[in-house]
This record gives structure tokens, sequence and C-alpha cells, in this order.
């Protein structure tokens, strides 16, 4: 009788936030950091890079990443600020590259899509949506005013060195919102994604605006070759070699 009453409760649960779900739309807007140890705070560094290091940390507090949704589709991409001039568009370019915000993603309830600049060759990278391999773990917290649940992952990749490497992965989801989007490819989960970590990049809301009057206007990625993870991979693999070989070309002409 017990496991029945528990059917029952779960039932209805997941069909009150069917129904809380339709018609929801939204903007979040995300700030990004990085969660130095103690060893990366003690590098010694020359005068010149720090001042550098410096400009490019003041740049990346001042990123703001906005997260569009409505029920059936998302956009996520840096907010372009005004520069007034190259040094600054440098700057700005620079920390989006360490902070891996650089293209834009698109997302679905099946695929996302992200946009992927590879010497000025747009790539649209289509990935289907699941969250095989993670672990939703029944801790919770709350950020802003929204519980919510933690999931984990270990993400193996390769490394532009072709080394293996093991990637922490964790978000906090909020079931307040029932819609499976979140900042970039940490999609697919029961709720919202309000806080993403990777390593020790992390992305995290700072503020959400639900069913804004303003019109929600979401845009397919158009421009580019639409293809999949393992055909880019192909590509970006070529890309490497014909490169290490033109590097190993002009070396022997010195000699």
């Amino acid at each position: 009788m017990k496991i029945k009453y528990i059917l029952v409760i779960v039932i209805l649960l997941l069909s009150i936030n069917k129904i809380r779900s339709q018609n929801l739309k939204g903007i979040v807007t995300y700030s990004t950091f990085k969660i130095e140890n103690n060893d990366q705070k003690k590098k010694k560094r020359s005068n010149n890079f720090v001042l550098f290091d410096s400009k490019i940390k003041e740049e990346v507090k001042k990123l703001k990443l906005s997260l569009v949704f409505s029920e059936d589709k998302s956009s996520f991409s840096c907010i372009e600020p005004m520069h007034i001039n190259e040094a600054e568009k440098r700057i700005h370019f620079i920390a989006r590259i360490l902070q891996k915000v650089y293209p834009k993603f698109y997302t679905d309830k099946i695929h996302s899509i992200e946009e992927k600049d590879l010497g000025g060759e747009v790539f649209l990278v289509k990935r289907n949506i699941n969250i095989d391999g993670w672990k939703l773990i029944n801790k919770k917290k709350k950020i802003g005013n929204y519980i919510c649940y933690q999931a984990t992952r270990d993400y193996s990749f390769t490394d532009r060195n072709n080394m293996a490497k093991i990637n922490k992965q964790t978000v906090w989801y909020t079931l307040e919102i029932p819609l499976p989007y979140g900042p970039k490819n940490f999609v697919g989960f029961p709720g919202l994604v309000l806080r993403a970590q990777e390593g020790n990049l992390v992305y995290e809301a700072r503020k959400i605006i639900l069913n804004p009057k303003e019109e929600i206007i979401i845009n397919k990625p158009a421009k580019g070759e639409e293809i999949s993870e393992e055909k880019y991979d192909e590509i970006l693999e070529k890309a490497a070699i014909t490169i290490n070989n033109k590097i190993k070309n002009s070396s022997l002409k010195k000699y």
C-alpha cells in the first residue's frame, strides 16, 4: 500500500511540474569565475604578466552570460559589452576564451547546438540531450530564492597534447523551474540549472526574470555547417595534424 501511495505522489508531482512548465519563459543572467587553489595563488609571475592577468580578471568579473528560454527551447550566450578601443576588445576576447563562453549555445528538448569558430569557418556542433553518466544526488541548497538539487559526474576527455584527463563536473538545478535548460551544455536535468562547475570553473545565476512582459526571441543558429560532435572532433584532429606538420617543415627548413 505504501508503494502505491508513493507512486501516486510522484505522478502528482510530475503532473504539477508539467502544468507549471507550460508557457513558462524567462531570462537568467549568470556570472562566471574560477576557484583558485593555494598553489595557483602562490605562483611567481613577472610584473608585466601580473598587470596583464589582473586586467583579464577584471574583465572576467564584468562578463554577463545570458540564458533566454521558453517552454520548448533556449539560447545561451555572452552579452556583448560596449568597448572603447581594440585593446579592450582583445582583453574581452581572452576573458571569454578562458571562461569557455566564446561560442553561442542553442537547446531544444532533444538536441543542443554549440557554435564553433575554427579559423574563420563556423560549425554548428549538434548533440543529443541526455544526462547519462550523471548521478542525481538527494543533496540540496538554496540559490537565490530557489531550492536546488545536486548532480555530479566525472567527465573524461583528451587534451590538446592527446593526454587523457578527467574533469569533475557538478550542477545545481531547481525543480521550481521545471525546464531542462542551463548554461552551455549543462542541459537535460529535471529543472533549470542555476549553478554549474567544471573543474575550477563556475557559472552561477545572479538574476532570474520569469515571464517578462517583453517578447522572448530565441533564434536557432543558421550560420555554419551543422555536424555531429564526432565529425567535429575528426575535423579538429586533422587541423591539429596539419598545423603540427607545418611547424615541423618550417623547423627543418632552418637547418
